[in-house]
């Protein structure tokens, strides 16, 4: 993604599906120019309407300053800051409805409900094979439904999240950076509720 934005002009930046590379595309304002980048959403991952031409909205610019903000004090570059907000913004207007996959989470007291933009953790029932220890997942909040207590997250980090179904699957899961999930309240771990009884529990000391 390109650095240096002219959030000024933000109404003019335009969302299409590119079929070529099969990609949901952001053609944005530079102080160069126009320029294109491509989100980490395929076709399968996306509603109908993102298959047309769509403008930046309101919300858009907005979720994607929050997006920003709340990764600040995280160890990403501007740039790996920008990608990861514009995938964000492009996963809360675009992706598909989906349901809850908490039965391979773990589950724990359910809190207040997150925020959007939150980055948040969950913990895997099952890991890598022969791992011996919990491995767990950075996700970004993207929205959140309070009605039915559970959330759109997006894996965060560069490194692939490989999960199991069940203790004995041969086909593990692999949440790439990008990924999108919905989880209920009660699998995710808020990172300011860590306390050192939970972190000894979750092995991840």
């Amino acid at each position: 993604m390109v650095n240096y934005v002219k959030f000024d002009e933000w109404n003019k930046f335009r969302w299409h599906y590119d079929a070529k590379s099969d990609r949901l595309c952001v053609t944005i304002i530079t102080n160069v120019g126009e320029a294109v980048g491509q989100t980490l959403l395929s076709k399968v991952n996306i509603c109908d309407k993102a298959l047309g031409v769509n403008y930046f909205t309101k919300d858009d610019n907005e979720c994607y300053h929050d997006f920003m903000n709340r990764l600040s004090d995280l160890s990403f570059s501007y740039n790996d800051r920008s990608m990861i907000s514009f995938n964000a913004v492009a996963t809360r207007r675009f992706h598909k409805e989906m349901k809850p996959v908490d039965a391979i989470f773990r589950k724990f007291e359910a809190g207040r409900a997150p925020e959007v933009g939150e980055v948040v953790l969950a913990f895997p029932q099952y890991t890598l094979k022969d791992s011996g220890s919990f491995q767990e997942g950075d996700f970004m909040v993207v929205e959140v439904d309070e009605e039915n207590r559970n959330c759109y997250l997006m894996q965060i980090n560069q490194n692939p999240l490989v999960v199991g179904e069940t203790a004995k699957d041969k086909a593990d899961i692999s949440l790439k950076m990008g990924t999108c999930i919905r989880l209920s309240f009660d699998r995710i771990v808020k990172v300011a509720s860590l306390n050192y009884s939970l972190i000894k529990t979750l092995n991840i000391a």
